[in-house]
């Protein structure tokens, strides 16, 4: 090719082949002054093969660093969206962290995590036992006799007779709702009870001057154990 046989004539026309060269040299005039002290050319030689070569050149580095760039901004958001995903399944669970969202507020109830309380429900004569946690597992209700055959998991517990337990709360079903004054977290069982299923109700009312006090129990409708708790925990955070 005659290309061929003018970039062997004089390196400096194979060296105009960078974009940088081509960005320095690039016009006739300021490219004669540099080679025609030892290579007689010509116009029509300039235009027809080194200014082709100087576009193809620059073309190519414009694609380059576009290519370049998408790669970066292809990792950024694979990164981005990497990080969103570990942050996502980083966040804890009501059951692990026991602060609870409503749709207006938030209850940090996590100074009353772990523990195990114990309230007296029923009418007299008929009273019994609920064993409970206000969030997570209850393993005090592990060390009594399963009645429900259900499995062996518990928020809470009907305790009878200190010896035998139903199941009636599991740490992860349950449902939050504002009650005006604090929050109310309803938990259900798996097991039924006259066609129904057993169900612990824990009603907390805000007070500021209370650390934790159980202030009533109720039956209010079939197979549904409400307790009733101030403690200052229940104030909105």
């Amino acid at each position: 090719m005659k290309l061929l046989h003018y970039t062997k004539l004089h390196p400096t026309i194979a060296f105009l082949g960078s974009s940088e060269s081509c960005e320095r040299y690039f016009g006739y005039q300021r490219l004669k002054r540099v080679l025609m002290p030892r290579v007689l050319m010509s116009v029509d030689i300039f235009r027809k093969y080194i200014l082709p070569i100087c576009k193809y050149q620059v073309k190519r580095d414009f694609q380059q660093i576009n290519t370049g760039k998408m790669k970066v901004l292809a990792l950024v958001f694979f990164i981005t969206l990497s990080s969103f995903f570990i942050a996502t399944s980083a966040k804890t669970t009501p059951l692990e962290s026991c602060t609870f969202d409503t749709e207006h507020h938030q209850y940090n109830l996590a100074p009353l995590g772990g523990l195990s309380f114990n309230a007296s429900v029923g009418e007299p004569g008929e009273r019994f036992n609920i064993v409970f946690s206000v969030c997570g597992y209850n393993y005090r209700c592990l060390k009594y006799k399963e009645l429900s055959g259900s499995e062996k998991k518990y928020q809470s517990c009907q305790l009878y007779e200190d010896k035998y337990v139903y199941q009636s709360g599991l740490p992860d079903r349950y449902t939050v709702t504002d009650n005006g004054n604090g929050v109310d977290i309803t938990y259900s069982s798996d097991t039924f009870y006259s066609a129904c299923i057993r169900r612990n109700k824990l009603s907390f009312t805000c007070d500021m001057h209370n650390e934790f006090q159980i202030t009533s129990t109720s039956t209010p409708v079939a197979c549904l154990f409400e307790i009733k708790i101030s403690s200052r925990h229940a104030c909105p955070v």
